[in-house]
């Protein structure tokens, strides 16, 4: 009776370590799943902020390659020295809003 009693504690006691082992596997892998998924929303968010910066620059680079034409060189010139610089020719006159509307 004493050994039957001794045994019924031992596979209690084995039940218990294993439902908590199992229950540890679930948890980790539980806690392992959220990790991959946060870092699989990082990485998306991080290819789309480098695929926006690609077509900005892409754009960039076709622009240039218009601007480089001889004909839209002059233009381009001219514009960014008009805008940028505030250059005009000896016979043109412009003027300046001073109210900055």
């Amino acid at each position: 009776d004493v050994r039957k009693s001794a045994d019924r504690k031992k596979i209690s006691f084995n039940k218990i370590v294993i439902g908590l082992l199992v229950v540890g596997f679930f948890i980790y892998a539980a806690y392992s799943f959220i990790l991959v998924q946060h870092e699989m929303t990082m990485k998306k968010q991080e290819l789309e902020t480098l695929n926006a910066q690609y077509e900005e620059q892409r754009l960039y680079n076709e622009n240039l390659k218009n601007i480089s034409r001889e004909d839209n060189l002059r233009l381009y010139i001219e514009e960014m020295a008009r805008e940028k610089l505030g250059y005009a020719y000896a016979d043109e006159v412009f003027f300046v809003d001073i109210n900055g509307k």
